[in-house]
């Protein structure tokens, strides 16, 4: 999982932080509230098939790791 929040951190530095300069606070949360709505709703996501995570959301399928476990597991905590 770490991976993971690796990649989003390298992106997020390299496609908005390095990309704007922040005037000021304000300016700040609306260059990256623009940026993680792009993230969110416009971009495909290759680990989604290729579709932006909004759209993935409304397809209701669960992650994989929402998956239910084997019945030899069922009583293992």
């Amino acid at each position: 999982m770490r991976w993971l929040i690796e990649s989003f951190n390298a992106r997020f530095r390299l496609e908005c932080l390095n990309e704007h300069w922040f005037l000021t606070l304000e300016d700040a949360e609306r260059k990256i509230e623009a940026w993680r709505r792009d993230y969110n709703e416009q971009r495909p996501h290759s680990s989604l098939g290729n579709v932006p995570p909004a759209k993935f959301a409304l397809r209701r399928i669960p992650p994989a790791s929402a998956a239910p476990r084997p019945p030899e597991y069922a009583g293992a905590t």
